[in-house]
């Protein structure tokens, strides 16, 4: 039988052909709020890879959940090495989550050949990373929906056809168990994977600076075709390596963001100012990444980022070293007696959150000390915004709240 869908109907037939597998579908919300940031990966194969494992992810965990949640477990499900995933998807396609004890592996793809499962050597080479299970994810963007096609052990894809060239192990998809139901029961035997840290080849520091030269450089395909896989492994395997390649093939500037503040304090100590004279403070400091980012936020680009005089800007910095946030306010006068006022919040380039942590709250606060309103992200939400009118003269301030820290910035509105 064949394993090529190209039928509009698709969903139809595979549920036709293969009852077993299990079809999620997922909202253009879902598909939007998982797509990547321009200029979050070098090359488009890595942007469509970090594409479908953000949706992937995403809809597997919640699989689970609803799984644990009707057999009453208390099992807790966990994307493996979340924040550190960009730094992963550069290179290698696929995610691991974490069941209880377990760990999942899943790699997606979103062509319709099926014939074979297909694993990144990196997914089983490397000891830190290998699951207990291996699950085969197909993803049509297209429709919206994901298939789960089949899964297999470690010990299965270990022993399966190793692809020198391609750097992969392969299954075929009659080599699968296709009832992912099967796993889910299996995970309470005990786990035969070793996580132990072994290295597959010593690399000394002049092997890995030669590695690192050539492999920063941004190019079509993934460095990890240049090298013997095992010297490979060992490299992308030590995360402050793995994540300062990264910044180096996206060009991020590594310097303190907290420092560059410091360094343009004359700007930032006026109440408002107008948005160039930020934007002039932050040339040859800030990347150029950070500046799109900025005027993205404000609906606007870099080519055109003249304001009119009605509009005033004011930018700080909130929080520490380890998680840093860029609060930047528009003020706009609208009606004689009325300023419109715009908070933009978003995690600066070097923090180590790419999106706006789930447990941040920002809150709008009047000049009695009473909240106001209170905003919380979405899911992967890349920029918190909000959007209010004081009186002229009328001042207020915002607070902004995670985990532990809170820091509240009070703005005379003048």
């Amino acid at each position: 039988m064949s394993n090529t869908f190209k039928q509009s109907n698709s969903t139809d037939l595979i549920e036709s052909f293969y009852p077993e597998h299990r079809l999620i579908h997922f909202s253009i919300e879902d598909k939007e709020k998982a797509r990547p940031n321009s200029g979050d990966y070098s090359y488009e194969r890595a942007t469509r890879d970090a594409w479908l494992n953000r949706i992937v992810s995403n809809l597997f965990q919640d699989f689970l959940v609803s799984f644990l949640q009707e057999i009453g477990s208390t099992e807790k499900v966990e994307i493996w090495q979340e924040k550190n995933l960009p730094a992963i998807w550069e290179f290698v396609n696929g995610t691991a989550l974490t069941l209880g004890d377990k760990r999942i592996v899943i790699i997606p793809k979103d062509n319709w050949n099926t014939k074979d499962f297909i694993v990144p050597a990196e997914w089983i080479k490397i000891s830190e990373w290998r699951g207990d299970y291996y699950v085969a994810i197909q993803v049509n963007l297209d429709e919206m929906w994901i298939r789960i096609w089949g899964y297999t052990t470690y010990e299965q894809i270990q022993a399966g056809r190793y692809d020198s060239r391609m750097r992969n192990y392969r299954l075929t998809s009659d080599e699968l168990n296709s009832d992912i139901y099967e796993m889910l029961e299996a995970r309470l035997e005990e786990s035969v994977v070793s996580r132990d840290k072994v290295s597959l080849s010593v690399l000394n520091p002049a092997e890995a600076s030669t590695m690192m030269k050539e492999s920063e450089n941004p190019s079509s395909f993934s460095p990890r075709y240049k090298f013997d896989i095992n010297q490979w492994c060992a490299f992308i395997a030590d995360r402050k390596r793995r994540n300062k390649l990264y910044q180096k093939r996206l060009n991020i500037f590594t310097t303190s963001f907290s420092d560059v503040f410091k360094r343009t304090t004359e700007v930032f100590e006026k109440e408002w100012v107008d948005i160039d004279d930020i934007l002039e403070s932050l040339d040859n400091i800030i990347v150029p990444s950070f500046k799109t980012r900025l005027l993205g936020g404000l609906g606007t680009n870099i080519e055109s980022s003249k304001f009119t005089g009605e509009k005033k800007f004011n930018l700080q910095l909130i929080g520490d070293k380890e998680q840093e946030f860029a609060l930047l306010i528009q003020k706009k006068k609208v009606e004689i007696n009325e300023i419109q006022v715009i908070c933009h919040l978003f995690p600066l380039m070097d923090s180590q959150y790419r999106n706006i942590p789930k447990d941040l709250k920002m809150s709008i606060i009047e000049e009695s000390g009473c909240v106001h309103h209170e905003i919380i992200p979405e899911p992967n939400s890349l920029m918190l915004r909000y959007v209010f009118y004081v009186s002229e003269n009328e001042n207020f301030g915002i607070k902004i709240a995670c985990q532990n820290q809170e820091q509240t910035n009070f703005f005379i509105n003048k």
